[in-house]
């Protein structure tokens, strides 16, 4: 889904270049327009990924951490957001371009993944507390 955002967003830049050496305003504004949706797009899927994460691990904070070490610090849903930005800064997730097509995820699934694995770790997180805790 992320490749398919920036190749939007580099069709749009050399929409909005092309316009500009025409001289055509109304093909610049709609490059601009292009533009921005398709970055809006990157913005939104990476604003959902950081509070839904987010929500999971300030959950699990309170569940496993919080429950038997009641005097550590009390994190707020942005200050774990703020933490996870600054973790995914450090820890690099491996890019799996050596993989044969044949064993890849296809593309699908990979999108649907990237939307229900938080809410699918929320709920595995829920009934391990619920019912060994």
């Amino acid at each position: 889904m992320g490749a398919f955002l920036s190749l939007a967003i580099l069709i749009a830049m050399v929409i909005l270049i092309i316009a500009i050496i025409k001289g055509d305003i109304g093909d610049v504004i709609a490059g601009i327009i292009v533009a921005l949706i398709a970055s809006g797009g990157v913005i939104l899927i990476i604003a959902y990924g950081a509070f839904s994460w987010g929500y999971v691990a300030t959950q699990f904070y309170d569940w496993f951490v919080l429950k038997y070490y009641p005097n550590l610090p009390h994190f707020t849903l942005l200050q774990i957001i703020g933490f996870n930005f600054l973790i995914s800064t450090v820890i690099r997730i491996k890019d799996n371009s050596d993989i044969k097509d044949d064993y890849r995820i296809n593309k699908t699934t990979r999108s649907i993944s990237v939307f229900a694995s938080p809410w699918l770790t929320l709920l595995l997180g829920y009934l391990f507390y619920s019912w060994f805790l």
